[in-house]
């Protein structure tokens, strides 16, 4: 997602789109968007399964959360500690009446992950 965003990103500006026309604003809301997608579970206990973090993301997502996807598990002693984790999923937010905006999704989000983080212990990084 990260990726995805960077590209957007790399295109506004590399073919001198302008921020302020019609195309230019759609360009930048997908960028940012994309970039606040993505997020990654640091860090966890491994008898946290995915099932309950699901259940815990979509709970606390609300109704803008529309999706939640696992794309990556890592585990590695040395890096995360012993009985750890980590664990990156693909979140997608959107309103069905309106168009989303960028401080809508990410109010969501933010307090989304506090209540994930709240009940399984989770470490999170954006």
């Amino acid at each position: 997602m990260k990726e995805k965003a960077a590209y957007l990103k790399g295109l506004i500006d590399g073919l001198g789109i302008d921020e302020n026309t019609k195309e230019g604003k759609v360009i930048k809301a997908m960028s940012e968007l994309l970039s606040e997608m993505a997020e990654t579970v640091d860090s966890i206990d491994e008898d946290v399964t995915h099932e309950r973090l699901v259940q815990c993301m979509t709970s606390a997502g609300g109704k803008l959360l529309e999706d939640v996807r696992l794309f990556d598990v890592y585990r590695d002693e040395k890096r995360l500690g012993a009985g750890k984790k980590s664990m990156a999923y693909a979140l997608t937010y959107r309103a069905a009446d309106r168009t989303l905006t960028s401080d809508e999704a990410e109010k969501a989000h933010e307090r989304m992950v506090k209540k994930v983080c709240s009940a399984t212990g989770a470490e999170v990084r954006g």
